[in-house]
């Protein structure tokens, strides 16, 4: 298995906790057919905030990927031990309250 070439495919979507069941499942569902499921695998990271149903919805929508992930314990971003201040530029890499869905096949 590769994560480079040609055949190399890949989908990401984000989750947050804001979202309701209905439009988590859109989210999810927008991963299907972008990659190829029968040789797939997703990466998942999430933050403590996670709502456990939201990530049955992955389950139920790819139940043959195999999945390698972290649930967080804080928030995903930069180093935010800094005495300074984030700027507005490196708040939008933060992902408190999210999900982080990638799958990636081979075709």
């Amino acid at each position: 298995f590769s994560l480079t070439g040609d055949k190399v495919r890949s989908s990401t979507v984000v989750v947050t906790e804001e979202m309701n069941m209905k439009d988590t499942r859109t989210q999810i569902e927008k991963l299907k057919g972008k990659v190829c499921e029968d040789n797939s695998y997703a990466l998942i990271f999430s933050s403590r905030v996670v709502n456990e149903q939201k990530l049955k919805v992955f389950f139920e929508l790819f139940p043959k990927t195999p999945v390698i992930g972290n649930i967080i314990l804080d928030q995903i971003g930069f180093d935010t031990k800094s005495e300074s201040e984030p700027t507005e530029n490196q708040m939008e890499f933060v992902h408190a309250g999210k999900t982080i869905i990638t799958v990636i096949s081979t075709a």
